[in-house]
């Protein structure tokens, strides 16, 4: 019988092969990047979660402004994807120290910051793309000024009082271990800027900017290499705007500077700019913000602006320019005003830079009674030249004004108030003229006058006549306000009527060297003059009418060609006028004091043998016939010890 087989047992099942070599290390890989990826994605989740819950639910707010007495942030939405980057819309963060306060405020931005370093206190982005930016700063102010017109042009700044006054007391600035502030460090900026409001000045429009700075307050602050692209916007100062129409680009940097000793000429000698604008000026009202009340006073000036400066550490550099041009600007003083077409330029060669101003027409009047005008001027041109450094930017080296026609139609509108003793009641007049000089050496220049058919009054004194002068001016000292003149001056073809007495073609000639003029309040005037006349009868016939001389000195006093000394002393309100005049026979000699209204003098007359002393009181006029030098010495004595 066949053999049976035996049914076969299932054997054990054989392990799978391990890998080995390079498909075990891949599988490594393979399973480690499984597990980071899981990883990474879990911790991503848990960052999604949590990192925006703590945005928030406002925890980065509460972490940055700890001390919301030196830096605060806030924002309505925020959210990140990724550590160390958010997105932000209304974000706002605001600071202070003892010296000025901040803030930004920004539409909507995206951020990425370094987020370690804020446990440092120190907000740092490295990358800023932002729209809708307004930023505003402002300096605090004394007590003294914390309702003026300044204080209140300073922009207002959400969480800090209005006014922002200074602090009171000793000032401690904190030590390095006692620092506690924050420090914002931003770099690659990008930003849409909608509005800067600095101090008083406010600039709204369209703005671009790409810019990054380092600000540690009252230690350090920077400003990387920035550029701005104006694209539209108007600068206001106050209720007043100043710039309209803007347009043009910025380029800036500022080296790290040292902010506990910083004042402007320091962040000066740190910056460089280079400034290309073109704007319209709606007008110069703006200006009252600056000189408040006080005079003079700006109208109108609409007209054009267009510069193209560079600043080098404080000093303008070569081919640096400005220009401004108006059609009408009205001036206005406590006493009168000007309405002129004026153009101003400004440019800078070889180190030096050169101002100019063209007064193409221009008109004076008073202020009352009418206000109409007085003079036109044609064709004025002043200029001034100074270092290129704006660190001394008064510094004037050269100075020169030419004045080559300047007309009065009128005499009249000289002197309008009717109350004055002195009238004009026809006439014109003309005068050109030139001033220039450089720093350290008196200034120098010219005067030309000549009027036509004048005539006027002076108590029972009327004048007809017409009159030239020739003036050097010599000495001049613009911070003094001093000159010294020389020159020449004439009446010719003169009718005078006093009283009831009339003289034709009546003439007088004058030659005056040294005659000091110091303008101030008023016009004071030293010096001595040489005066040539026809006679004196005119002056004899007016004092005799005025009751201040006797009739019988008529004859004493009258001659031909008549040369006169005058020696001129007028301080303030003070006049002392001292005369010689000597014709043939007969001399004058005497002094004339004014004191407010108050008249007193004593004058020598003699004639031959005969002779007469007048004196000048209170009382009015006392005759000493057969006066002599004795008396008049001593007359002269008291009227110099009258005060």
């Amino acid at each position: 019988m066949p053999a049976i087989n035996p049914i076969p047992q299932p054997s054990e099942p054989s392990e799978p092969p391990q890998p080995t070599g390079v498909k075990a290390y891949a599988a490594c890989i393979g399973w480690g990047m499984k597990l980071l990826v899981l990883s990474l994605l879990l911790l991503e989740g848990l960052y999604l979660v949590l990192g925006n819950l703590f945005l928030g639910l406002g925890g980065l707010k509460r972490l940055v402004s700890w001390d919301p007495e030196t830096f605060t942030m806030d924002y309505d939405v925020a959210w990140s994807l990724w550590p160390g980057h958010a997105r932000v819309r209304n974000f706002k963060i605001t600071g202070q120290d003892t010296v000025l306060q901040w803030s930004m405020d920004i539409e909507k931005a995206s951020v990425q910051v370094e987020l370690a370093e804020l446990f440092d206190l120190r907000y740092h982005a490295t990358r800023v793309s932002a729209e809708g930016v307004v930023f505003k700063l402002r300096f605090r102010v004394s007590d003294e000024v914390a309702d003026s017109a300044y204080a209140r042009a300073l922009p207002p700044i959400a969480g800090f009082a209005d006014p922002p006054l200074a602090f009171v007391g000793p000032v401690l600035e904190p030590t390095d271990a006692d620092y506690h502030l924050w420090t914002a460090h931003l770099e690659n900026i990008d930003a849409q800027i909608k509005e800067i409001w600095v101090e008083g000045y406010r600039y709204t429009g369209d703005m671009h900017a790409r810019s990054g700075f380092y600000f540690k307050p009252l230690r350090k602050f920077s400003l990387d290499p920035s550029g701005v692209e104006i694209r539209s916007g108007e600068l206001q100062t106050a209720d007043h705007a100043v710039l309209r129409g803007m347009e043009g680009y910025l380029f800036a940097s500022v080296d790290p500077s040292d902010m506990e000793y910083a004042d402007v000429a320091t962040m000066l000698k740190a910056t460089q700019l280079h400034a290309m604008l073109e704007a319209q000026v709606p007008g110069l009202s703006f200006m009252r913000s600056l000189t408040g009340d006080d005079f003079p006073r700006f109208r109108d000036g609409s007209g054009a602006l267009s510069l193209d400066v560079r600043v080098d550490r404080g000093v303008l550099s070569q081919g640096s320019r400005a220009r401004y041009a108006t059609e009408r600007l009205d001036v206005d003083t406590l006493d009168g005003g000007a309405t002129a077409a004026l153009e101003a330029d400004l440019r800078v060669h070889e180190g030096r830079t050169h101002l100019s101003g063209d007064v193409d027409h221009a008109t004076l009047r008073w202020a009352r009674p009418s206000g109409g005008p007085v003079a036109v001027v044609n064709g004025a041109r002043a200029t001034l030249e100074m270092p290129a450094s704006l660190l001394e930017p008064w510094l004037v080296e050269d100075y020169a004004l030419q004045l080559p026609s300047v007309r009065v139609p009128d005499l009249r509108r000289l002197l309008p108030d009717r109350q004055s003793p002195v009238q004009f009641t026809r006439g014109s007049a003309a005068l050109r003229g030139a001033l220039s000089g450089h720093r350290g050496q008196p200034g120098r220049g010219s005067l030309h006058v000549d009027v036509w058919n004048a005539a006027g009054s002076w108590k029972q004194l009327a004048l007809g006549a017409s009159v030239g002068a020739k003036i050097e001016v010599e000495g001049v000292d613009l911070v003094g306000k001093t000159a010294t003149l020389k020159g020449t001056a004439g009446i010719g073809k003169a009718h005078v009527r006093a009283g009831e007495s009339a003289y034709e073609d009546w003439w007088a000639r004058a030659r005056f060297s040294g005659v000091k003029v110091r303008l101030g309040r008023s016009i004071d005037v030293r010096g001595n003059a040489k005066v040539a006349m026809r006679d004196l009868d005119p002056f004899v016939g007016t004092l005799v009418g005025m009751d201040l001389l006797p009739g019988w000195s008529k004859p004493l006093i009258s001659s031909k060609q008549v040369d006169t000394d005058v020696n001129v002393n007028k301080q303030g309100t003070r006049l002392s006028l001292g005369v010689q005049a000597i014709a043939g026979s007969q001399r004058v000699t005497g002094l004339l004091e004014r004191r407010q209204d108050d008249d007193r003098g004593a004058f020598l007359i003699e004639s031959g043998p005969l002779s007469a002393g007048l004196q000048l009181g209170a009382d009015g006029v006392s005759v000493k016939p057969f006066a002599g030098g004795g008396w008049l010495k001593e007359q002269l004595a008291a009227l110099r010890g009258w005060r």
